[in-house]
């Protein structure tokens, strides 16, 4: 399709003409309130302060084009080349710029300002914006969560294969790692995430080569906090990656508060999972915590170990057990025994393949190993190897045989498997069911108080956890835009939590689909439908709203009357999960009824 040139400008609001007379109409729709929010931000000064100075030939400043695109990233998504398209149907005044320039908007210009934008140290401009931020809605600092996950990619990108550095800025490498959507075949990088705990508000966040470990960048993540709040004495709360002792020791040596989970590989953990299994009855647990239903009884309880634990760097250690958690970990062994023995199956079915691969007994303990390693099945299957000898029988001589002909008996190797559970073993791993570990330095936080500021970090990192599909159109354009573009592509995402997330109790309200994902034919019939009681089952899910229970209760209704594919009605349940309980059929795969909770 041919580019538009400048003297074909693009018609800015709609026209509609009777005779003599023309109305233009705009929309106006969330940008007044975007508006707002970005004037107490003052994000185009700082954008204007941190920019190389303009040529005067620049007829479409980079500051209010940056803001544009920041607005689309916000309330619409459009690809790049359909950002200038997008923003002509709104009032030209709701973007700080003119009629005649925001008909010149265009993919080149995007991106001309986004080379610019790359030119100039960003972290120093995220960090500036932020400062003005927390003092303009008085965010409060005092507690910081952090998370990191991987963004994955679909192309080569060899031009982005190393780190190295473009206009005197360094550049990721976007290469294979640890792929978090389980897709080691993808290239990655890796995005890490710090919002408040006051309201999960993201703070800062940064990207890194996409085979590093989480583990690394907790120190300078750290470092970079304690410059934005301005002394060390806050709670930085993270996953297990910080519970090494090199991060540990580098916040704790400089007065720094932390919270982490001990990893489930540490000396300490495993001795503790040993005591638990030879006799659960001994260890002394102490109520904290009840959760109750609406006609009093409780169903779910948190307990801490009422003795005093400390890891080998001397740290708090805070055991905790919980009765919603021991269920999720029951019915995520029992998945993971019958994919472990899925896979067995089908092991034992090549191995009785006369074409099968497996002929030594070296690489049918490797498969075996690695069948156990990987659903964590090594102590609860037992699995046998026996060698089985098979004769086969061949002709002699080549020819039609008949009754002289001899045959020569051939004696082949093969193997055959045979597994069965340790119950003993299954017994055991059950009294370990609902216990996880906490490790503070913090002594003057409460037991109560260390469990919520962890559950309230996973909470809110989930909440922001930002999705793949975002990514792919938008880093379609040279390696010196990736950092960036990348970075500025990353918001709250409409990906569906994950089941054991939910049955955790560990997010108490997201939204199901954004609005503007949802086509407007579809929300128009979702409404129509809603008030008759006959909502198409896609169309209740993009509907409902968090905190609008009668929605949520009769689309949950809607999907189970009519076997909802157990997809779309966790996406629905994460709109308000401890208000409702969904029901699994026997099968798992559709959800067959709900109970409302308090």
């Amino acid at each position: 399709m041919a580019k538009r040139s400048d003297k074909e400008k693009r018609l800015v609001g709609q026209v509609a003409r009777s005779g003599s007379h023309t109305v233009r109409s705009y929309q106006v729709g969330a940008m007044p309130i975007l508006h707002r929010i970005f004037d107490r931000m003052a994000l185009v000064d700082k954008l204007r302060e941190h920019l190389p100075i303009e040529s005067k030939r620049m007829r479409v400043p980079t500051a209010e084009t940056l803001q544009i695109l920041v607005a689309n990233i916000l309330i619409a998504r459009q690809p790049i080349y359909g950002v200038g398209d997008w923003a002509a149907r709104y009032a030209p005044d709701l973007f700080g710029l003119s009629a005649s320039q925001l008909a010149l908007l265009q993919d080149d210009r995007i991106g001309r300002c986004l080379d610019r934008l790359f030119r100039i140290n960003v972290s120093g401009l995220v960090m500036d914006v932020m400062r003005d931020v927390v003092q303009e809605f008085d965010l409060n600092l005092e507690e910081l969560h952090n998370d990191s996950t991987t963004i994955s990619f679909h192309g080569d990108y060899d031009d982005a294969r190393d780190p190295g550095k473009r206009f005197g800025n360094p550049t990721i490498a976007l290469t294979w790692g640890h792929n978090k959507d389980h897709r080691p075949d993808l290239k990655q990088l890796l995005y890490i995430l710090t919002v408040t705990d006051d309201g999960g508000v993201p703070v800062y966040f940064t990207t890194a080569n996409g085979n590093t470990t989480d583990d690394q960048t907790h120190v300078e993540t750290w470092n970079l906090l304690r410059q934005l709040v301005g002394h060390t004495d806050f709670l930085y709360v993270a996953d297990c990656k910080l519970a090494t002792k090199t991060n540990m020791q580098h916040i704790d040596k400089r007065k720094g508060r932390f919270i982490t989970i001990l990893p489930r590989t540490r000396k300490e953990n495993q001795e503790f999972h040993e005591r638990v299994r030879r006799d659960s009855t001994a260890i002394p647990w102490r109520t904290i915590d009840e959760h109750k239903d609406k006609i009093g009884e409780i169903i779910d309880t948190i307990s801490v170990l009422d003795e005093e634990q400390w890891s080998a760097e001397k740290f708090r250690l805070l055991w905790f057990h919980r009765t919603r958690k021991a269920a999720t970990d029951s019915h995520s062994r029992l998945e993971r025994i019958e994919r472990a023995s899925k896979a067995l199956e089908e092991l034992h079915n090549k191995l009785r393949s006369p074409k099968t691969r497996y002929r030594e007994r070296g690489k049918v303990e490797t498969e075996v190993d690695a069948i156990l390693s990987t659903y964590r099945m090594e102590s609860l299957i037992r699995v046998t190897i026996r060698e089985v000898v098979k004769d086969y029988y061949r002709q002699e001589r080549r020819g039609r045989p008949g009754k002289d002909t001899r045959y020569v008996k051939t004696a082949t190797l093969r193997f055959a498997i045979t597994w069965e559970l340790d119950a003993n073993a299954i017994e055991q791993e059950k009294r370990a069911d609902g216990i996880f570990p906490l490790i503070s330095n913090d002594m003057k936080l409460t037991p109560i108080e260390v469990y919520y500021d962890r559950w309230r970090a996973n909470r809110n990192c989930h909440a922001t956890e930002p999705g793949t599909a975002s990514c792919v159109e938008v880093i379609e354009n040279a390696n010196p835009r990736l950092r960036l573009r990348a970075s500025m592509t990353m918001g709250p995402s409409s990906r569906a939590p994950s089941r054991s997330c939910l049955r955790g109790g560990h997010i108490r309200a997201c939204p199901a689909v954004p609005l503007h994902e949802v086509p407007k034919k579809k929300i128009t019939e979702a409404r129509r439908s809603q008030r008759s009681h006959d909502m198409p089952v896609d169309a209740a899910i993009s509907h409902v709203e968090v905190g609008d229970h009668n929605a949520t209760r009769n689309a949950i209704q809607l999907a189970a009357n009519n076997s909802a594919p157990l997809r779309l009605c966790v996406r629905l349940f994460a709109v308000d999960c401890e208000r409702f309980t969904l029901h699994e059929s026997a099968g798992g795969s559709a959800i067959a009824g709900l109970a409302e909770t308090p």
